[in-house]
């Protein structure tokens, strides 16, 4: 089961990731061997990225 849900906005909190510290929303969940992963779209622009969720938390 995913951590995190399609429209949930969630922060990347992995430090190696050039898009620490960002909020993005999940746009696509996709399962994987181990764990989940989430396609985040960043602001408006069509820019995002692929994250497995031990890089994510919620935003709050």
């Amino acid at each position: 089961m995913a951590k995190f849900s399609v429209s949930e906005k969630v922060k990347v909190v992995d430090v190696t990731s050039g898009h620490h510290g960002q909020v993005g929303t999940v746009t696509v969940i996709a399962p994987k061997q181990v764990g989940t992963f989430y396609w985040l779209k960043f602001g408006s622009a069509a820019s995002g990225g692929r994250f497995g969720e031990d890089q994510l938390q919620a935003a709050t």
